[in-house]
């Protein structure tokens, strides 16, 4: 197993303003002579200024695609809940062929627990090894 897809919407990079826990472990398995791409939101670019539905940017050699999503939100409002499932859609209705090898492992990481309902069907349709990482609930 050598190709892993990484999902979520909250995945920042260095060159976006901070490199977040998961951007690193990206890194290590980039470094380790994986193939590795990440779906992310635009939300996470420092530059969210685009109409398209998706961005790819090669950022330390790995495709990141960043999806459009709402911006201006509060943290704390219904408006983000609604990005989350806005988010889980356009993951659902992507274009895989973009990416440019069949995964074997998809990871997703997210807030939302409707993250895992894209894994599940990604798993299913690369009939690939699925690792759900839950963050922050308390």
């Amino acid at each position: 197993m050598k190709n892993i897809l990484f999902i979520s919407k909250y995945l920042s990079t260095k060159s976006n303003g901070f490199e977040s826990r998961l951007s690193l472990l990206i890194k290590y398995f980039k470094k380790n002579n994986y193939k590795v791409s990440a779906i992310t939101s635009s939300n996470t670019l420092k530059k969210n200024f685009f109409t398209e539905d998706y961005v790819c940017k090669k950022i330390d050699k790995v495709d990141y695609y960043f999806l459009k999503d709402k911006k201006n939100y509060s943290l704390y409002s219904f408006q983000r809940i609604l990005s989350w499932i806005d988010f889980e859609i356009r993951v659902f209705n992507f274009n895989y062929k973009l990416i440019k090898f069949k995964p074997d492992i998809i990871y997703v990481s997210s807030l939302s627990l409707l993250t895992i309902l894209n894994g599940i069907f990604l798993k299913k349709k690369f009939n690939a090894k699925l690792v759900f990482e839950m963050r922050d609930l308390w």
